[in-house]
């Protein structure tokens, strides 16, 4: 049995502690799904979520990720 097809990728940058929390969350979906769920699927499925949503809402997400990322940098 073959592996299962999956959309061509790009590489996108996410910062390192984004990165530690999608790994976290490609292991708990994984769990839940019983087939391994990829961290290009999660972000694919956010990025069209995210643009289901007015982009008030967007905007509103990134003051939390800017207060988080600021407690890695130096």
């Amino acid at each position: 049995m073959g592996r299962p097809r999956q959309a061509p990728t790009t590489k996108v940058d996410v910062a390192e502690f984004v990165n530690g929390e999608l790994g976290v969350l490609s292991t708990v979906l994984t769990q839940r799904a019983k087939r391994h769920v990829a961290r290009p699927e999660i972000v694919g499925a956010l990025v069209l979520a995210a643009r289901q949503l007015p982009p008030e809402v967007v905007e509103a997400l990134l003051p939390a990720y800017d207060e988080e990322a600021s407690k890695f940098i130096p």
